[in-house]
């Protein structure tokens, strides 16, 4: 059985939300992510996961139920939330119930290895359209 978060107030929840704001998230070192695919991708890209949320109401009903067997097996240390909470927290719509939160990478350019004449492109602060 997984903890249970039903709590609008729930400091956790609370400091979920403020991540939302750069500094919040430089200051904390860690971002959000949220939607199943988005998560998985962050996963497989070696970025660490420091906690994932579920809100089993919304997963249940999503096209793709199976996503929760298949983040219990892979991670095995889910928070669960109400969907009041979800909501709180989440920032796309029609989520699948899913959010998670990492720790970025602290990339160095010393590390970085590029081949003879390489394209480089620099952005910063991207965010999701839409």
């Amino acid at each position: 059985m997984y903890p249970i978060i039903s709590s609008l107030q729930n400091q956790t929840i609370k400091n979920i939300q403020k991540l939302e704001k750069s500094a919040e998230r430089k200051a904390k070192d860690m971002f959000v992510v949220e939607g199943a695919r988005e998560i998985s991708i962050a996963f497989s890209s070696a970025y660490q996961i420091v906690q994932l949320y579920s809100c089993f109401d919304l997963v249940s009903t999503s096209s793709n139920s199976y996503q929760r067997i298949i983040f219990d097996s892979a991670f095995g240390f889910i928070t669960e939330i109400t969907k009041p909470v979800f909501d709180k927290i989440a920032y796309r719509e029609n989520s699948d119930g899913l959010l998670a939160v990492f720790k970025p990478k602290n990339l160095k350019i010393e590390e970085l290895v590029l081949p003879p004449n390489p394209f480089i492109l620099t952005i910063e602060g991207v965010e999701k359209p839409g």
